[in-house]
């Protein structure tokens, strides 16, 4: 059916499709869940004006009590899906104490015979606070009739056949409990199993919220160097009394994705008063058995992870090792089904991951199938035996989560039935799940991409100041520089604007943005070749850790693209500034226990290996660079090493330690060589940082609740192209899944 033959609504980038019920923006679909289509479909309906927020729940939810909480939740999905913020909105206009507007215009196209085509709908007429010009009046005249006639028509047929309507289920039921800004966004948090207390964790730290006043208290910090300053987990569930739960700690700035027991602690809370108590050190938890008696936790690091179950009581007493990985492997998540006698827990080996069940007095392991999507640890299983997982996807609304159910047989942990989607959200990620007692309610944290724009900023006195910074390529996308043309005229970046990750380029001083590389596949990494005559690029094909990538080549001023080499899964490379041709990709042996650098040219390919570097663990703790004239390697093994140097001239390596500063994060060189600009996580965010070759740090740039990725200075050392990622988060609860 052509676009004429079709009821379209279109605003700006986007079209409503009345007939299939779809948001559409450049042909692809947009996620919506059925009520928030219904939601803007009444604000566009209404555009240009005022819908009150009452009569605009009454026409939502015209037969059953809803909290407003619902309502905020579907504008908050809107927003996220058409790509706009709420401090800077361009589509929805919240008119605070009265309702929303619709800002944009709106074009209406009609059937192929110019006759409008107006759909029933559920949609009833809503106060608006301008009159309605006479044709909107016409509209709703008629839809009410077309409503009425199907009606009709459908009781018929049901009344013919002696048919029970099919009674549709309770639509899902959102509620935010948190509502912190994104400087003090909410990283994590839990339920009580009877659905009075939230535990959640802040920049501020650990947080008790009594659900059903909204009293909130901080429960204070242990007396103990730096217990302010540490950085927490809730670990989920509580005890089942509801007045107790565990905490895990972790070294101050270290950010989650890194954490393993080396390093971490244990403690237990309580909500009447006090600080956390500690239970052990060198340790995360994992869970609590159904009946309060038993915590499971996770210790031995190795280089895939943790690599033994342990378990202990209640107050951390008869501590002993339940189950046990080899040196390749890592295990860790021991999980109870409801009634304690089975558990599961994730197993991560050269494979892949994998979640399996076993009895917990030992037995037969067996390996839950889930779907190939799911490849994190984050899953929970319902007081039913469902077992609840987040499948995440990317679109044009940015990378988004939803919930799906497993059904699954306690006695054998196999599935009873196929997966079943629950939720279809956009541009968000549900995360951290905590359930109550008898499976009504559960609790996450929805975490939002947030924003990460890319600034550009002039360096100063010599590279130790920042001045002049202003936005760049500035967007709704999640935008990622990755080099500069060897002029340092053109910044060369990351983006997904187009609903799929491309390479771009834009001038640092204009304003028009030119793809390099856009297609279907994502591309996400690229580097300037020497000579400024290639964009050398990422095509990568991962199955699993045993995966490939395939670096190309393209034209940087257009072209068809050709292979240069193949590598091994998660390689990274880097090139040198001309005079000098060199470039060099960094791979992890079949072993996974050495780096290996080798150069590689763009037209020639793979040429001789330069150095090794050993690596002790599987974590992306390893960041290195390649500096401009190509003579030398700087590299960090982990947060807390120093920064070594490579010769690839046959001169001494070198060590450098940063001075008053222990969580490095990101590294990569100044132009000039005499340096490097460095991130170091802090606790509540991260500190740029200028360090010269002797290890004196100096602070470029720190904003709160910011974290920075590697920075990029243009070629002449003149400027520095930097992405500043903030996150979003609160927790929500969810019922009638």
């Amino acid at each position: 059916m052509s676009r004429q033959a079709k009821h379209l609504l279109e605003f700006g980038p986007f079209q409503m499709d009345l007939e299939e019920r779809v948001l559409m923006r450049d042909q692809e679909t947009v996620p919506l869940s059925p009520k928030a289509f219904e939601t803007l479909l009444v604000l566009v309906q209404h555009s240009e004006r005022v819908v009150l927020k009452d009569d605009l729940m009454k026409t939502l939810w015209p037969d059953t009590f809803v909290e407003e909480s619902n309502l905020s939740q579907h504008i908050f999905q809107l927003r996220k899906a058409l790509g706009e913020k709420a401090h800077n909105p361009q589509y929805i206009i919240t008119v605070p104490g009265r309702g929303y507007r619709f800002a944009q215009k709106v074009v209406e196209f009609p059937d192929a015979n110019g006759e409008l085509v107006v759909q029933s709908s559920s949609i009833q007429r809503v106060t608006i606070e301008e009159a309605s010009p006479p044709w909107r009046r016409w509209v709703r005249m008629t839809a009410g009739g077309i409503a009425a006639l199907s009606i009709g028509s459908v009781a018929f047929w049901f009344a013919t056949r002696q048919f029970a309507p099919k009674i549709p289920p309770p639509e899902l039921k959102l509620r935010q409990l948190t509502t912190n800004p994104s400087e003090n966004a909410v990283s994590n948090g839990a339920i009580s199993p009877d659905g009075k207390y939230l535990a959640y964790v802040d920049a501020k730290g650990i947080q008790i919220k009594l659900i059903e006043t909204g009293e909130t208290r901080a429960v204070p910090p242990p007396e103990e160097p730096n217990g302010k300053d540490l950085e927490w987990r809730i670990v989920q569930p509580w005890f089942p009394d509801g007045t107790r739960f565990l905490a895990e700690s972790h070294s101050p700035g270290q950010a989650a994705a890194v954490w393993t027991s080396q390093g971490s602690s244990i403690w237990i809370v309580s909500v009447l008063a006090g600080a956390p108590r500690k239970l052990r050190d060198q340790a995360r938890a994992d869970s609590i058995s159904p009946d309060g008696s038993t915590i499971s936790f996770g210790t031995n690091r190795g280089r895939r992870g943790d690599r033994e179950i342990w378990l202990m009581g209640s107050d951390g007493e008869n501590a002993r090792k339940l189950y046990e990985a080899d040196e390749d492997s890592s295990i860790g998540g021991l999980y109870w089904f409801p009634h304690g006698q089975r558990v599961w827990y994730g197993a991560f080996d050269k494979s892949g991951f994998s979640l399996v069940t076993r009895e917990l007095g030992g037995g037969p392991v067996t390996t839950i199938p889930l779907p190939p999507e799911v490849t994190s640890w984050d899953v929970t299983l319902l007081p039913d035996s469902r077992l609840l997982y987040v499948v995440g996807e990317k679109g044009a609304a940015g990378f988004s989560c939803n919930y799906w159910v497993l059904p699954l047989d306690e006695r054998t942990g196999a599935p009873t039935d196929k997966p079943k989607r629950l939720t279809n959200w956009g541009g968000t990620c549900p995360i951290g799940t905590s359930i109550t007692a008898e499976g009504r309610k559960l609790a996450f944290l929805n975490w939002g991409q947030g924003h990460a724009p890319m600034v550009v900023t002039d360096l100063e006195a010599n590279g130790k100041r920042v001045a002049n910074t202003r936005s760049f390529a500035s967007s709704q996308s999640w935008d990622n520089p990755l080099d500069w043309t060897s002029d340092g005229k053109q910044v060369i970046f990351a983006s997904n604007r187009n609903g799929h990750y491309g390479i771009f380029k834009q001038s640092v001083d204009g304003e028009t943005t030119e793809a390099l590389v856009a297609g279907p596949k994502d591309v996400e990494v690229a580097r300037v070749s020497p000579d400024n005559a290639w964009l050398l690029y990422v095509d990568s094909t991962l199955v699993n850790s045993e995966g490939s990538l395939q670096v190309m080549r393209a034209p940087l001023i257009g072209g068809p693209s050709q292979l240069v080499l193949t590598a091994r899964a998660f390689s990274d490379f880097r090139c040198a500034r001309s005079p000098s041709t060199l470039c060099v990709i960094s791979e992890a042996t079949e072993d996974r226990k050495q780096f290996v650098f080798t150069a590689f040219d763009a037209l020639q390919g793979r040429e001789s290996e330069l150095a090794r570097v050993d690596i002790a663990t599987q974590t992306k703790l390893f960041h290195w660079d390649l500096s401009a004239d190509g003579t030398r390697i700087c590299i960090i093994k982990n947060a807390q090493a120093p920064i070594e140097i490579l010769s690839l001239h046959g001169d001494p390596a070198q060590t450098i330690h940063v001075k008053d500063w222990n969580n490095l994060e990101t590294l990569n060189w100044a132009a000039d060589g005499q340096g490097f600009f460095i991130s170091n996580g802090v606790h509540g965010g991260g500190v740029l940082l200028n360090v010269d070759l002797r290890g004196n740090a100096n602070v470029l740039r720190t904003t709160p609740g910011v974290g920075y990725a590697p920075v990029w200075p243009s070629p002449d050392g003149r400027h520095l192209v930097i992405q500043e990622f903030r996150a979003e988060g609160n927790i929500w609860t969810l019922e009638n899944f």
